[in-house]
């Protein structure tokens, strides 16, 4: 009979022992969280900050090699000559009939953008278009979905996000990535993939419940609603 009390009284005290520990896990992880979107609200201020000063510099770069192509388009077709044949096909400036120019092996008029166009660098794309990923695009373009390396690899007010660009009001949900910094806006990292902020996580594989987003929690390697 003493025994038997004996595992009865250490059973009820491991039931109180589960009992108490479960709550601490929510609320362990709900300090975490609540740091974690501290730190990266406090992150997300200073990249404001520096995704300004970027979209200035990149704005100034952009004006700049538009002034430059203008010039080098100028002198090339004065040394060219303005006389030309009147096919489609070019190598130069001087195969392009009147005032049009060779872009990419075609003649193209003035005002054309040659969006899409292949190039090598800024001034192989025609007027104020640029050159991004060996691609002309026109201006006014974000380059949405363009492969990038860095945000300078990426147009106009874009962002470079898992080699991708992405425009700003993008949440980049399903982007791979390595940390929560490496997603744009709101949308955090798990699984080593951008989620926006209140998705679900559910079958993401896990260690730890901070592996899994909100309240979920992570039950035998999988994020599980709690």
């Amino acid at each position: 009979m003493k025994l038997k009390s004996l595992i009865f009284c250490l059973c009820l005290l491991l039931t109180s022992i589960a009992m108490a520990t479960a709550p601490l896990e929510k609320v362990l992880k709900g300090n975490y969280i609540q740091n974690v979107v501290e730190a990266k609200l406090l992150l997300q201020a200073e990249k404001v900050r520096a995704y300004e000063a970027l979209v200035a510099k990149k704005a100034a770069m952009a004006e700049l090699a538009v002034s430059q192509k203008t010039k080098f388009s100028q002198v090339s077709k004065m040394l060219s000559g303005e006389a030309g044949t009147t096919i489609g096909s070019c190598r130069s400036h001087n195969d392009c009939p009147g005032n049009e120019m060779c872009y990419d092996n075609k003649c193209l008029k003035p005002g054309d953008s040659g969006a899409g166009l292949r190039c090598t660098s800024h001034n192989g794309c025609p007027g104020s278009s640029m050159c991004y990923n060996n691609t002309c695009i026109a201006e006014g373009d974000n380059g949405a979905g363009l492969y990038c390396t860095s945000h300078n690899g990426c147009p106009g007010s874009s962002m470079c996000y898992g080699n991708t660009c992405v425009t700003p009001d993008d949440n980049g949900a399903g982007l791979r990535c390595t940390s929560h910094n490496g997603c744009p806006g709101s949308s955090m990292c798990y699984d080593n993939t951008c989620v926006p902020a209140g998705s679900s996580t559910v079958g993401f594989s896990c260690r730890s419940h901070n592996d899994c987003a909100g309240s979920e929690m992570c039950r035998n390697g999988k994020c599980a609603k709690d």
